[in-house]
């Protein structure tokens, strides 16, 4: 059978709430992310050894969701939107993961859900530490640390939120590595860009995000945050990771430092969940 709608009713959950079906509605889509993770700490060891920058956080999960109007039976629903995952703190809490959101029937329970990715962005050190993992069903990693080439760029392969780039690293002969970008999503056509490294402490820099458009889809925008700068000069600060933007995308990792007298960057932190429904009458 075929449907002619002649209007529709969008309501975009940025917080959790409840959702009233409409009265005479045909059908619903129910399009929910998850929070984004956040990004890992640099870390720091004793000179003449390669020190990995924070791993990207992993971005939260999308999923699409149609319903037949006929199958919701109860007059209202519970939307859950999930929280951005805190960045990693040097020498303190470890980098969180981002919320479930989802859409949910008083009776039945879970009706349309997406969730983050389980795996933490680690910090720095001189093991090679984690990159977030992306969520479920459809999301991106983080960008993967390096000790002997640029931190690696949050992924982007698919229309979803985009991961956090990688921490710059430090190779055991002391030289400072590049930070990693956030993913290109060819959806959104912008990403948070990668600090700057630097031997000397007056040019390390903070990752940056890609400011949200003005005009931009109801679910994908922003970006995951860009990996902070490693530093090699002692007792400089290194560059952070920045803090996500837009829905669900993936905080960047935090710089490293070969000086004990350094301060490695902190990771940046995930951005919240999203959930958009669309009703057709």
């Amino acid at each position: 059978m075929a449907y002619l709608f002649p209007s529709v009713d969008v309501q975009r959950f940025t917080s959790s709430g409840t959702w009233t079906k409409p009265a005479n509605a045909k059908l619903i889509v129910v399009e929910c992310i998850s929070g984004g993770g956040g990004g890992g700490a640099g870390g720091r060891s004793n000179a003449a050894i390669g020190v990995y920058g924070g791993g990207g956080g992993g971005a939260g999960g999308y999923s699409r969701v149609v319903i037949n109007a006929t199958e919701l039976i109860e007059a209202s629903y519970t939307v859950t939107v999930g929280s951005g995952g805190a960045g990693g703190i040097f020498g303190g809490t470890a980098a969180g993961l981002g919320g479930t959101t989802s859409f949910a029937s008083p009776t039945i329970g879970i009706l349309a859900a997406a969730r983050s990715g389980q795996g933490i962005a680690g910090a720095g050190a001189t093991a090679l530490p984690a990159a977030g993992s992306g969520g479920s069903p459809n999301s991106n990693a983080g960008g993967v640390p390096s000790i002997t080439t640029s931190g690696g760029a949050g992924a982007a392969a698919t229309h979803a939120p985009q991961g956090g780039g990688a921490g710059g690293g430090i190779t055991a002969a002391n030289t400072v590595l590049n930070p990693g970008n956030s993913g290109t999503n060819p959806f959104t056509i912008q990403f948070g860009s990668a600090g700057i490294s630097s031997a000397t402490a007056a040019s390390v820099t903070n990752g940056n995000a890609a400011t949200p458009r003005a005009i931009t889809s109801l679910i994908f925008n922003g970006s995951g945050g860009g990996g902070g700068g490693s530093c090699s000069a002692a007792g400089a600060t290194c560059g952070s990771g920045a803090n996500a933007t837009g829905y669900g995308c993936g905080g960047g990792g935090g710089g490293s430092t070969p000086s004990l007298t350094g301060i490695p960057g902190n990771g940046g932190n995930g951005a919240s969940g999203i959930c958009v429904i669309t009703t057709f009458f």
